[in-house]
């Protein structure tokens, strides 16, 4: 997903509900702030068929 912006996360990690399941809702890491800031290019767009809804957080 973020590999045409030339920045890769270094973990991916779901949220999940009290049932075990999955949100939807995923916490990414990025080796520096920039990597970040560049990956906030990727908001409000679509993966397959999801939108995707980016928050920086320091």
């Amino acid at each position: 997903f973020f590999w045409p912006i030339g920045v890769s996360p270094i973990s991916v990690k779901p949220y999940y509900n009290e049932s075990g399941l999955r949100t939807g809702e995923f916490d990414v890491h990025f080796l520096t702030h920039n990597d970040a800031v560049r990956a906030m290019a990727k908001n409000n767009t679509c993966l397959r068929n999801k939108f995707v809804e980016l928050t920086l957080q320091k």
